[in-house]
């Protein structure tokens, strides 16, 4: 597959003719028609664009019923205007034919066999907020979410491929569920594949299956996780740990449309909706010679960024009461004050995930659950003077009472954030996986903050 277009960058030639001010884009993609063409787009972020069977077309369909120019797409500043040239066929809009009609983002065309959905650009701010103050299991009523929603909303009757990018614990693997389950495959199957933690050896198995026999440890059959998930969806998370071999691979079978199992010779059709998602920044990857460029343009048709926490810190509070409930359903009291008033002004680098840890440990142990004794490492053992049991309450109040707001606040912080740590390593037995796995945070990151706070030792 050629790279998309981008008309804000490769189609001067149409710009030249089209100086109107203008508020956003669109992504015309090719939801369904023959196989040469499902999945193909443009993105057209100014100007205008040329569908239609002829080479000299911006978006080139290969359906016989599609005219050499079929229609034409121009941005405007209320919408993206589009007007039939006369075509043979026609283009039908809501079951009408049509000659010009402004549409909004989320509308379907039909040329011939082809239907062509009108997406938005996800990085615009020009997208009206949703309503929601949640969405599927996603809840929040801040500003990034309510936009997220929106985006949402408008993907509901595609089936473009979707790339979510965002910090781990953020939930794209919720993000993820909520587009399968407001899709047409809501009733088939959601497979979930995590690419970085499959070894090398065994992730074109996971992916496309293996015959038996076809190589050591090989005892039976298997289905891979696209036949699985054959007129469902496809999860792939931390795309960007993939191999580049097999970024290869996966780009045929998503090309052609079907698989082939280890040791066998034929080949399977599938018919699979590929969400990804990646803590990488893919674009740099793909600099840097790790990630493949055919493949990005393939996987992020439409790309979702999700919000940190600490940009959407009105969520914090809602979000809390309602992990406390979830965690435990039996328990009327609310959290304790203190807690919420920590919540609100921590940064929280594992998101969502790090705040589901904490207010367990405050339902189990109270205020002690963000700063209990800890063993610092298997080479220095705590002691109480190390870290001090009492409360974020407790500690601000008395042992810093006589500094500054933000320099105890700081103290208080950097206390919790040690003890939390240090706990974590005794969970986890000093395994650096194991305790990225309970903080919610990427291994990076957590070798960053047991640096900072003295409890890695690189020749451990």
């Amino acid at each position: 597959m050629e790279p998309p277009k981008s008309h804000s960058q490769g189609t001067e030639r149409l710009a030249s003719h089209h100086q109107e001010e203008t508020l956003s884009g669109c992504i015309i993609f090719v939801a369904e028609g023959p196989n040469e063409d499902q999945g193909h787009y443009i993105r057209l972020e100014k100007g205008e664009a040329v569908i239609g069977s002829h080479d000299s077309c911006d978006l080139v369909l290969h359906d016989g019923a599609v005219s050499g120019k079929h229609l034409r797409f121009t941005v405007k500043s209320n919408g993206i205007a589009a007007h039939d040239l006369e075509s043979t066929n026609g283009t039908l809009y809501l079951g009408q034919r049509l000659e010009k009609v402004l549409l909004h983002n989320g509308a379907r065309l039909e040329l011939g066999r082809c239907k062509i959905d009108i997406l938005p650009i996800c990085d615009s701010d020009a997208i009206e907020l949703s309503t929601k103050e949640s969405y599927g299991q996603l809840l929040g009523a801040s500003v990034p979410m309510r936009r997220l929603y929106a985006m949402l909303e408008m993907l509901e009757k595609s089936d473009a491929s979707v790339l979510i990018e965002g910090e781990t614990g953020t939930g794209k693997e919720l993000v993820a569920a909520a587009i399968h389950n407001h899709s047409k495959r809501k009733d088939k199957p959601f497979i979930i594949l995590d690419c970085g933690n499959i070894p090398p050896e065994l992730i074109e198995s996971e992916l496309f299956g293996h015959k038996k026999g076809s190589f050591t440890g090989a005892i039976s059959d298997r289905v891979g996780a696209f036949e699985a998930a054959n007129g469902g969806t496809i999860f792939l998370d931390e795309l960007g740990e993939l191999p580049l071999a097999m970024q290869s691979k996966l780009l045929r079978v998503l090309e052609a449309g079907q698989i082939k199992r280890i040791g066998e010779a034929q080949h399977i059709p599938v018919n699979v909706r590929v969400i990804a998602a990646t803590l990488q920044n893919l674009p740099t990857y793909i600099e840097e010679g790790k990630f493949r460029e055919d493949l990005f343009y393939r996987v992020a048709v439409i790309r979702l960024l999700i919000a940190p926490l600490r940009e959407r810190r009105e969520d914090i509070r809602l979000l809390a009461g309602h992990l406390a409930q979830n965690i435990d359903p039996t328990n009327e009291s609310e959290l304790p004050p203190a807690a919420m008033d920590f919540f609100l002004r921590y940064d929280w680098p594992g998101n969502v995930r790090e705040l589901r840890n904490a207010v367990h440990r405050i339902l189990t142990l109270g205020m002690a659950g963000l700063t209990q004794q800890p063993v610092l490492n298997k080479k220095a053992p705590a002691t109480s003077a190390d870290v001090a049991k009492q409360s974020v309450h407790t500690q601000a109040e008395n042992a810093h009472s006589g500094l500054r707001y933000k320099e105890a606040r700081q103290i208080v912080l950097e206390k919790f954030e040690k003890a939390y740590l240090a706990d974590l390593l005794t969970q986890g037995q000093g395994s650096l996986s194991a305790v990225a796995r309970l903080a919610g945070i990427d291994r990076r990151t957590l070798r960053s903050l047991l640096q900072k706070h003295g409890l890695y030792n690189t020749e451990d």
